[in-house]
């Protein structure tokens, strides 16, 4: 139910932060302090609630302006917070947060850590993602046993 609230928050948020963004204000943490919803769900993610981390996640990621690299970093702390909680999509979102090099610097064995770890808790999109690094070995060594392994399993889940 809390996930649920939270992210229910996610699109008021956005729309607060938003709003630096189109205005353009230098200032983009300084507002973040000002905005009442933002700063709740800022308090609660520091005091170490894990869904306002991943909603927090969720939104930087999102934002698009030229501040990129700051939101990406804030986003990528949350969902690391979350993935050291045993969350899976936390695990994953960390993972292509490495493959793509967003908000970090780019590390394919790192990012081959992330989705092993959300894999073996059978995030379906971590597996096919763990099986395309084994098939051409970005990361890991290239193993065809693994990445069919992985792939079969992702396949066994019966999701689109």
């Amino acid at each position: 139910m809390t996930l649920l609230k939270n992210l229910l928050l996610a699109p008021l948020m956005a729309s607060a932060l938003a709003q630096v963004v189109l205005a353009k204000e230098p200032h983009v943490l300084e507002y973040e302090r000002k905005n009442p919803v933002v700063l709740e769900m800022l308090r609660l993610a520091e005091a170490g609630d894990v869904d306002r981390q991943y909603v927090l996640g969720f939104i930087y990621t999102t934002l698009k302006d030229e501040s990129g690299p700051r939101w990406y970093r804030r986003a990528y702390e949350g969902y690391v917070k979350r993935a050291e909680k045993g969350d899976p999509e936390a695990m994953y979102k960390v993972g292509v947060m490495h493959f793509d090099g967003t908000g970090v610097s780019k590390d394919l064995r790192k990012a081959a850590e992330w989705y092993q770890k959300a894999a073996d808790r059978d995030h379906q999109e971590a597996q096919q993602q763990l099986a395309g690094m084994y098939q051409f070995g970005d990361g890991v060594e290239a193993d065809e046993d693994k990445a069919f392994y992985w792939m079969s399993r992702a396949a066994s889940q019966n999701k689109p």
